[in-house]
Order: structure tokens, then sequence, then C-alpha cells
């Protein structure tokens, strides 16, 4: 008599490893795509953002220009004063002894 060997079902075809792998591509490239998406956007901000800053700083340089040519000094800036109410005080002066 032939003995007979069952084939055990222990571990997975390899269709079904394929299958997964096929899978788990696919995933992995759509959330590569939404990242780099994502990075694209908060580049283009960020660009934006140093467009406008620049911007600012061209603004308050052409501001100075214009003071200094007025008699102002050389510096705009040395020139501006707060006042405070009465009622207020600056958050530094306000510490209690």
């Amino acid at each position: 008599m032939k003995k007979r060997h069952k084939k055990s079902k222990a571990g997975f075809s390899l269709t079904e490893i394929l299958l997964v792998v096929a899978i788990l591509v696919i995933l992995a490239s759509v959330f590569a795509f939404s990242v780099t998406k994502y990075l694209d956007v908060a580049r283009g901000k960020s660009i934006e953002a140093e467009a406008s800053r620049q911007s600012a700083i061209g603004d308050i340089q052409q501001s100075e220009i214009h003071m200094s040519a007025l008699g102002f000094g050389s510096s705009a800036t040395s020139q501006v004063r707060v006042v405070l109410p009465s009622s207020a005080t600056p958050a530094s002066s306000a510490a209690p002894a």
C-alpha cells in the first residue's frame, strides 16, 4: 500500500500573495500622489507668502525714502511715538513690585 500524503493548507498560495502585493502597490501610489499634491500646494503658499513679505519690505523702504525726503530723518521708525491712554499701562511696567 502506498501512503498518501495530504497536502497541508498551511500558508498562502502564490496568487494570494501577488494579489495582496498588487493592492499594496496601488494604495502606495495613491498615497504618494496625495502627498505630492499636498506638498505642491504648501510650496505654492510659501512662495506667495514670501512674495507678500518682500512686497511689504519694499513698501516700508519706499515709505522711509519719502519720509526722509520730507525731512523726517534717515529712518521714519525713529520718529514714531506711541501714545497710550492714561488708563492703559505698558505690559512691561504692569508687573507687581
